[in-house]
């Protein structure tokens, strides 16, 4: 099998097996790609102390070159603006990076990977054979979220423009969703579009025992600025919870995210919720877990946290959206509803129920390792670069 030369650009954080979810699928990435012989070059910029250290020890003997940047230090003026406009998300690029990228394309490649759409699109483009990968669309997230002030507006707008614009100079986009597809193709008709999920690696998610006799009920993830999660968070405290304490009240409510109190200031003293902020390791809050609960009204790719939650082994309840781009089955691998009464009622159901939250647990634990693994991810991903380098 003809090995590749593949360039990968990103104005992200360094790979990391153990990092973020986004961290740990590049690590993923980078390492199952040089396991199959491919030569690899990755541009990233440097995130906290020792993350590039860390990075460059775990790719260690692996085909595979690590550039790492400092970021561009953010300057308000009007040029910054104009520039923006003309050339969405060049702003946020380091010059040394991109000419870095520019350098060795000179030297030839077979695909060239903007593994950011958001952050790191304007280094692949007008060159042939790039691929945009699309993880979430702010033009998707924000949409129904109205006027907040003038500041938001403007960033919204500005937001769905740049993706707008940048989205149709790409002959090559891979999505994490059909509906992220959906999105794209409706917005540039001319581009092959590829629906290919986020990996994990089963291995290092310690699973948890589902028939222990817990009472709480998980969520986590970054409310302070995300929309579509303080969206969810507020929809299950305010709508959701109150129907699951009426049915079994000691139940627990435990919400994780950092800034989680200030976000969720008015909710501090509701009855059984509990508010974690800053947690460092997701681990200790999948251990207290007896369910996961993600109501997602709507959302524009694959959540990492629900591909980590079933790999822990922690029953899920959440909605079409919030299990978007999970070949799972409503009952089987995860519970799956619209309404909140029956989100509701299958909280309860498996907080009662141990045998189900064990079944339920390893249905989707198998499923993980079945098709979220990095074997076969990985090689859908090969798949769509050589079809994208014969073009």
């Amino acid at each position: 099998m003809t090995r590749m030369r593949i360039l990968i650009g990103t104005n992200d954080v360094p790979p990391d097996p153990y990092g973020l979810p986004y961290q740990r699928w590049t690590y993923l990435l980078i390492k199952g790609l040089g396991e199959r012989g491919h030569r690899v070059m990755f541009w990233c910029i440097e995130g906290e102390k020792g993350q590039a250290e860390r990075a460059r020890r775990a790719l260690a003997g692996f085909p595979a070159q690590l550039r790492i940047h400092q970021p561009v230090r953010r300057r308000r003026s009007w040029s910054k603006k104009v520039q923006t406009l003309r050339q969405p998300f060049a702003g946020c690029i380091p010059d040394a990076l991109y000419e870095g990228v520019r350098r060795e394309c000179e030297n030839g490649y077979d695909v060239l990977h903007l593994e950011n759409f958001q952050w790191g699109s304007y280094l692949g483009l007008k060159m042939p054979r790039a691929l945009a990968s699309v993880h979430m669309l702010n033009l998707v997230d924000n949409r129904g979220t109205g006027f907040r002030s003038w500041r938001f507006f403007q960033s919204k707008l500005l937001f769905e423009y740049a993706e707008r614009k940048t989205l149709r100079q790409f002959r090559h986009i891979r999505v994490l969703t059909e509906g992220l597809a959906k999105t794209v193709r409706a917005i540039n008709r001319r581009a092959e579009v590829y629906v290919v999920p986020l990996a994990i690696d089963p291995a290092i998610y310690h699973v948890v025992d589902a028939a222990a006799a817990s009472r709480v009920v998980g969520f986590i993830g970054t409310i302070a600025v995300g929309e579509i999660n303080q969206r969810a968070v507020r929809r299950l405290i305010t709508s959701i919870w109150p129907l699951v304490r009426l049915r079994v009240k000691d139940a627990q409510l435990l919400v994780a995210g950092r800034r989680a109190r200030e976000a969720l200031a008015p909710f501090l003293s509701e009855p059984g919720v509990m508010i974690w902020e800053n947690v460092r390791d997701a681990a200790e809050f999948f251990q207290r877990c007896a369910v996961f609960a993600y109501p997602l009204t709507f959302g524009g790719g694959l959540k990492g946290k629900i591909l980590e939650t079933m790999a822990y082994g922690v029953p899920l309840v959440t909605t079409a959206e919030g299990i978007a781009g999970v070949d799972a089955v409503n009952g089987v691998h995860a519970f799956i509803e619209e309404d909140d009464a029956l989100l509701a009622d299958r909280i309860v159901q498996l907080l009662q129920n141990p045998s189900l939250r064990r079944r339920m647990a390893q249905a989707a634990r198998g499923l993980v390792e079945e098709r979220y693994s990095p074997d076969p991810v990985i090689s859908q991903v090969e798949a769509v670069y050589r079809k994208i380098a014969s073009a």
